[in-house]
């Protein structure tokens, strides 16, 4: 559902005037039938975004049942190494009423995993709700005591070639 509340990633990218609608018309890849998931075509810039596509993650399931399809989604579009760089929120847990809990701690083990053994260089987790920032540092810090180190932060104009997003819009397609 591309539904644009005011409080959802679909609703902030709507502000900019990205409609996921329509590029879920036109998908630049089209992952659904393996992985949930389809990577926009190029936003221009003139939207003010600080990436350039959108990658939908639209599981079955809640993400936290699902996140290592959503980096092996992202394994072909990061693949040749002319993208590296990933922004995502924590998914599932806005409208869809996942837990922060639950899913960022899988989210960081994948994503260590999956910054050792592909291209990606780079994943930052955004959040601009400041009671589930504030949870995240938290659980952050509870994980640096499990991981050391991780990865450094660009400072590029567009300091990401792909943001994450969640639906399960396309459920249908995917089940195909």
């Amino acid at each position: 559902d591309y539904t644009a509340s005011a409080g959802s990633v679909v609703g902030a990218l709507a502000r900019k005037g990205v409609s996921l609608d329509k590029l879920a018309q036109r998908p630049l890849l089209d992952f659904r039938t393996n992985w949930n998931a389809w990577l926009s075509e190029e936003i221009p810039r003139n939207k003010g975004l600080g990436f350039r596509h959108v990658l939908v993650f639209e599981p079955e399931a809640l993400p936290e049942e699902n996140i290592d399809s959503l980096f092996r989604a992202l394994l072909p579009v990061l693949g040749d190494g002319s993208m590296s760089r990933v922004a995502t929120p924590l998914v599932g847990c806005g409208d869809q009423g996942g837990s922060v809990e639950s899913l960022l701690p899988k989210l960081v083990r994948n994503a260590l995993h999956w910054l050792n053994v592909s291209p990606m260089s780079c994943l930052r987790i955004v959040e601009l709700n400041e009671r589930k920032a504030a949870t995240m540092l938290r659980l952050f810090k509870e994980l640096q005591q499990e991981f050391l180190g991780f990865p450094s932060q660009p400072s590029a104009e567009r300091a990401h070639d792909v943001f994450v997003s969640y639906s399960r819009d396309n459920d249908k397609v995917a089940d195909n």
